[in-house]
């Protein structure tokens, strides 16, 4: 696959991603607001390819909640993630954030589209 369609296929499966965030978790995770600007945040980087669609690896946050707390309060963010998803899934997110794979994005957009379907 040429380089252009893979940036472009990333960049559909983040769209789909995003949406399939918001879809599941419909307003702010810490402050519980349903209005204005909604992000998804994740724990770990999108750098880390293998954890960059991973559904615990993200949560919705607002705006304020993702930049003042996610960014600027990190051991406290930490203890959040660890509430929301638990210990063991912590754990396995880690180890899979570790993990080498070779990724296909066309898989990852047919299961990413599989659960906005199932959340509509």
């Amino acid at each position: 696959m040429k380089k252009k369609s893979i940036k472009s296929l990333i960049r559909t499966c983040d769209n789909l991603f995003r949406e399939y965030i918001k879809l599941r978790d419909k307003c702010c995770q810490r402050c519980h607001v349903s209005v204005g600007k909604l992000e998804t945040a994740h724990f770990y980087s999108r750098s880390y390819k293998q954890v960059r669609f991973d559904p615990d690896n993200a949560c919705l946050l607002c705006f304020k909640c993702h930049f003042l707390f996610a960014h600027m309060q990190p051991l406290e963010f930490v203890d959040f993630w660890i509430k929301r998803i638990g210990d063991k899934s912590m754990e396995n997110l880690s180890k899979k954030r570790n993990e080498y794979r070779k990724m296909d994005y066309e898989y990852e957009k047919g299961v990413l589209q599989e659960r906005i379907k199932c959340l509509k």
